[in-house]
């Protein structure tokens, strides 16, 4: 989600100092003028900015206690944060206030707190006269929506078509249609129909760029799955077509993907398993080019582990053709193939335990 931008506001009290008496009767200075609450409001809204995120210690990451000790912390700046924005909120800004603070405190609720709250409060703000008032809540409500599983899948779609009409140029949209599309209830027909929509109402948003491969993907199930390649390791030729009477477990990943280097071992472990009755594994690498050194740390990576598949190195990081023209634009992402080198699916993370048996046992190839 887009990073929140807070102005400098200065804090000064209204009006000046009670004027003096003509006369020479003494008299009292009357009461400090009461913060109005727009200036109550930005006061709290300072406030707010000065509750630091504590910033996760990777050094520490292997400390006993230390996972629970951050998340604690953190979670303790947030509810701080959004207890700050509650009262700044009671205080009935005007729109222009409101236009600083909702953005911050409705992308506090969606992303970090998991308020689903948020659904009803957006949608009270979508008729606002403020224009960029509006269009925020329409994104931070069709967001929300999406993230809480609000309402039907029609109802998720509606609202992030609402918002791509009241905002065609805000890039936020196509975000909004990949994160509906990936809605696991979605029909393949309508995930398609949202991809197509987005590319329509995004064109050169740099989100819509995967959409062909996102659509390539779900037409692509019980298809042949085609790649040749030379392995950066061996500098063999490896072709997919050569595999066929095996399974074959597609990889997508990188040297620096967490994730991706922690779900290792599990996937040698299976390997080792079942390499000898059927098994392979291709791993298509987004490390970076090489003159920014990702096919040396590819290959000192293979080697200090002890990998024995095959790489394709494709040598342009995120940019690679052929990751991009299947859609990833997350890592790992996980392929599988059966016996006749037809795609299962392109979610099997997670799934392999259950796959490769499963699909071991089925009939290979005839003819």
């Amino acid at each position: 989600m887009r990073a929140m931008l807070w102005s400098v506001v200065a804090l000064s009290c209204v009006g000046g100092l009670p004027a003096m008496a003509q006369d020479a009767a003494p008299v009292k200075s009357a009461p400090a003028q009461a913060q109005s609450a727009d200036e109550a409001a930005k006061a709290l809204m300072a406030e707010m900015k000065g509750v630091e995120l504590p910033v996760y210690d990777r050094a520490r990451a292997s400390e006993a206690g230390y996972r629970e000790e951050y998340t604690k912390a953190y979670n303790a700046a947030i509810a701080r944060k959004i207890e700050l924005s509650d009262k700044a909120l009671a205080l009935q800004p005007s729109p222009a206030v409101l236009g600083i603070l909702l953005p911050e405190r409705w992308e506090l609720m969606t992303n970090r707190a998991g308020r689903p709250e948020v659904v009803e409060e957006t949608g009270r703000y979508i008729a606002s006269s403020d224009k960029t008032l509006a269009i925020d809540a329409l994104y931070w409500h069709a967001a929300s929506r999406a993230r809480f599983g609000k309402g039907t899948v029609e109802e998720q779609v509606d609202a992030v078509m609402k918002f791509a009409a009241a905002a065609p140029e805000d890039e936020r949209g196509a975000r909004l249609f990949a994160t509906v599309a990936s809605s696991p209830n979605l029909s393949k027909e309508a995930r398609l129909d949202l991809y197509r929509k987005g590319i329509a109402a995004y064109p050169e948003s740099r989100y819509t760029k995967y959409f062909p491969g996102q659509i390539r993907q779900v037409e692509s199930i019980g298809k042949p799955f085609e790649l040749t390649f030379t392995d950066a390791i061996t500098g063999h030729t490896v072709n997919t077509a050569d595999l066929r009477g095996k399974v074959v477990v597609v990889d997508f990943w990188a040297t620096w993907c967490g994730p991706c280097v922690a779900d290792m071992p599990a996937v040698k472990k299976l390997y080792e398993e079942y390499h000898a009755r059927g098994m392979e594994i291709i791993g298509v690498s987004l490390d970076q080019p090489e003159d920014k050194g990702g096919l040396e740390k590819l290959r000192t990576f293979c080697a200090e582990q002890e990998i024995p598949w095959p790489q394709y190195y494709q040598g342009n990081y995120w940019d690679s053709e052929f990751s991009t023209s299947w859609g990833i634009n997350s890592i790992p992402c996980v392929f599988f193939l059966d016996k006749n080198g037809n795609l299962v699916t392109t979610e099997a993370r997670g799934q392999l335990e259950k796959l490769v048996p499963e699909y071991l046992a089925k009939p290979g190839p005839q003819g």
